[in-house]
């Protein structure tokens, strides 16, 4: 007989705090919520989660008390909508022992769920990741939000049968037996697995996987759609960034002089001599450039301006066709001439151009509406990412967006390592370019993929932002000796 019980609690690094009015604050990194209509009952019920690992009927019996037997419902509604904001931390027991956790990185949840009948044929995605994780087998996929945490080490030989595609009722048969789950858990564990997007579904045993053949997720290799999800904000939320993770320990930054053991030589210094005035313009410039971070909103950057910053540094100036795919160029170098990079212009502050999303036509020299300006606009506008200037902001962000089939038709192995390698020399060209046309411009370090996605209506797996770059004007003239190096 199974004994399951699914136990709640915030997740680690939420800090949560209740005032004597019954408001409800939750802190998760830079990300702040406040709830101040909840009842007594539900208010208790979030007291008891933030304390520790709690079970459903204890919260519910919590609630109850204080709401009466109706106060359930709204309960329920909001531990749902927790869960879906991704600030929940759910485990499975399986009498009396903890066999799962399934831990939330991002806030709002998401993962490429599929619904399981017993029926259902499935398979381990082929983007999942097995691996030790703080002295547990945790496992995960860059196509989820959610980490599986696996306590139970039987359900990792589990797991391994589950690479084999077999309906759900012949993956639990085969698994009877084993760290003493019956058929009702099993199934409990699998149907989890789906929900958080670990398995892939098939028409019967021997026909490939709906991932395998998807359009878009067919180009992606295991190692790049990985690199691609944990090296941008969006998919998950996990620490990012400048953390410092090596404060207080005993390994020492890096320096950055090298020490030397003779021998070196000595290079001649640079000479006019060398360069004509068409070199000299273009060294002036590279020595000029400097990251601007701050912005004179009441002399906006113009319409004009950005149409010459991207007819400067990313027009088409030719299309040579290709059966194995046309090849483009622009000014600025692509692998293989690929040119998977399509640049959107997202306005906040432009004369000439209302707020929005644009995409620029690098044939046409034109710039297509995408997206008008909203709340879920506005949103990711300001986490593209956190500005670091608080007491300004871009006046237009240039979204460095990547048609990945472009690239992955073509190489293996490397296809995303050269996406981003193409985007860097864009952002340089773009910081060139904006240097020498007098305005202010920044690469940035990280962006939100999936908020960008979802603001421009595309399939992230088919199209996304992989580098963003700020521009406006600068609020003072660059001197090439600003603090704002980079």
């Amino acid at each position: 007989m199974a004994e399951i019980d699914e136990r709640f609690r915030f997740r680690d690094d939420a800090e949560v705090r209740i005032n004597d009015a019954g408001v409800v604050e939750i802190t998760i990194i830079v990300f702040s919520y406040r709830f101040d209509t909840l009842t007594p009952g539900v208010v208790e019920a979030i007291r008891r989660l933030a304390v520790g690992t709690t079970s459903e009927d204890e919260l519910a019996e919590a609630v109850t008390s204080l709401d009466g037997d109706l106060g359930v419902l709204g309960w329920k509604k909001t531990l749902i909508r927790f869960i879906q904001m991704g600030l929940i931390i759910r485990s499975l027991w399986s009498h009396g022992a903890e066999a799962i956790e399934m831990i939330p990185d991002a806030f709002p949840m998401m993962s490429d769920s599929i619904d399981v009948h017993p029926n259902t044929v499935v398979s381990l995605s082929r983007f999942a990741l097995l691996h030790l994780v703080d002295g547990a087998l945790e496992l995960q996929t860059p196509r989820s939000g959610w980490r599986i945490r696996l306590l139970n080490p039987e359900l990792a030989v589990f797991v391994a049968r589950l690479s084999e595609p077999r309906s759900l009722d012949e993956q639990v048969a085969g698994s009877l037996g084993r760290g003493g789950f019956d058929a009702e858990e099993l199934a409990v564990f699998t149907a989890i697995l789906a929900r958080a997007g670990m398995l892939a579904a098939h028409v019967d045993a021997d026909s490939p996987s709906a991932e395998s053949t998807d359009p878009a997720l067919r180009f992606w290799s295991f190692h790049d759609l990985l690199f691609h999800e944990r090296s941008r904000v969006g998919r998950t939320r996990r620490p990012f960034g400048g953390t410092y993770p090596f404060v207080g320990t005993d390994v020492a930054p890096p320096p950055f002089e090298r020490e030397t053991s003779g021998g070196a030589i000595e290079l001649p210094a640079p000479t006019a001599a060398m360069i004509d005035q068409r070199a000299s313009v273009f060294f002036d410039v590279l020595d000029a450039r400097r990251s601007i971070r701050d912005f004179d909103d009441d002399n906006p950057v113009t319409l004009g301006e950005i149409s010459e910053v991207l007819w400067r540094a990313a027009r088409v100036r030719g299309i040579e066709p290709n059966p194995y795919g046309d090849i483009i160029d622009r000014p600025y170098p692509s692998g293989g001439g690929m040119h998977e990079l399509d640049i959107y212009v997202a306005v906040r502050l432009v004369d000439g151009l209302a707020p929005g999303l644009y995409r620029f036509d690098a044939i046409a020299n034109t710039l297509v509406p995408v997206a008008e300006e909203s709340a879920n606009y506005w949103n990711w506008f300001h986490m593209v990412p956190a500005w670091p200037e608080p007491q300004t902001q871009p006046q237009a962000l240039l979204i460095l967006s990547a048609r990945f089939g472009r690239v992955m038709w073509k190489y293996e192995s490397m296809a995303y390592a050269l996406v981003l390698k193409d985007a860097g020399v864009l952002l340089q060209t773009l910081c060139l370019t904006t240097e020498a046309l007098g305005l202010g411009g920044c690469a940035l370090g990280a962006g939100d993929s999936e908020g960008f996605a979802r603001v421009a209506g595309l399939n992230p797996y088919s199209e996304t932002s992989v580098g963003e770059f700020a521009l406006g004007r600068p609020s003072r003239p660059s001197t090439g000796t600003s603090e704002g190096k980079g």
